[in-house]
């Protein structure tokens, strides 16, 4: 066998080993997750939440009543491919979401450490949205969105 012919084998077997670690990188993913709470009521004088951009304040008017949406928080989770990660958004919200490959997630809400839904979505540009019921006409929504998808 020739120089260039074991060079090229040579290659091409390297090809293969390398293959699947770029296959993985682009597997894993970093998302963001929102608690957003939605009330007809007046912002709480103590909080410390923020009423939501207008684009998203406008596109979840678009579907929902509620008069004000407020973030009460955010935050980006990176997360391999094949991992599960559990993060807490707030004292009575978390999240557990599993990256099972192209984009394609398993995202269960807990409230107050009971299971409130649990969804499988591939995330593209439309992001993902988990709601629950609070008290006194108000509502809670989880959304988690791939910046990069």
């Amino acid at each position: 066998m020739g120089s260039i012919h074991r060079k090229l084998l040579g290659l091409a077997f390297l090809s293969l080993l390398l293959w699947p670690l770029g296959v993985r990188a682009s597997d894993d993913l970093t998302l963001t997750a929102q608690l957003i709470w939605g009330s007809n009521d007046q912002k709480p004088k103590d909080s410390k939440i923020k009423e939501v951009d207008s684009k998203l304040n406008d596109a979840l008017h678009s579907v929902f009543k509620w008069k004000t949406y407020y973030e009460v928080g955010k935050t980006n989770i990176p997360i391999k491919l094949n991992e599960t990660k559990r993060v807490r958004l707030s004292d009575k919200c978390e999240v557990e979401i599993s990256n099972q490959g192209k984009c394609k997630v398993e995202v269960k809400l807990f409230g107050k450490g009971t299971l409130a839904v649990s969804k499988k979505q591939t995330l593209g540009k439309d992001p993902m949205v988990l709601a629950g019921p609070d008290k006194d006409d108000s509502a809670w929504f989880v959304i988690i969105t791939n910046p990069a998808p």
